[in-house]
Formats: C-alpha cells, sequence, structure tokens
C-alpha cells in the first residue's frame, strides 16, 4: 500500500490506530521539512520567506 492509499484507508477507518500510527511515520520519513534556528535575525527570516515563495511560485496579493 502506498503513502496515499495508506492516507485513504486511514480516513476511512479512523478506529485503526494502528494504521494511523503507520501513516504518521510514513510522513515522518517522507518529509522535506526544513528547520531553521530560532536564532535568524528579520532580514534571514525574509530571506527564507522569499525564497520559499519564489521556489514555490506563490504569488503575492
Amino acid at each position: 500500500m502506498n503513502q496515499e492509499q495508506l492516507r485513504q484507508y486511514v480516513i476511512e477507518n479512523q478506529d485503526d490506530k494502528e494504521a494511523f500510527y503507520q501513516y504518521v511515520d510514513c510522513l515522518k520519513v517522507n518529509s522535506n521539512k526544513q528547520i531553521y534556528s530560532n536564532s535568524l535575525s528579520v532580514n534571514d527570516i525574509d530571506s527564507v520567506i522569499a525564497k520559499y515563495v519564489q521556489t514555490h511560485q506563490i504569488h503575492k496579493f
């Protein structure tokens, strides 16, 4: 079962705790989150956000 199938199973079988925990484990393993130091300056934070917006083609309003 791939991750999307497991996700759908968990949605449809909310009482299956083992499947839920397996899905959470998959999310953790396949996560591509970047962790930043809590000591970043305001300028560094602005740069990180600008780069994210640019690479994910998010449009500003």
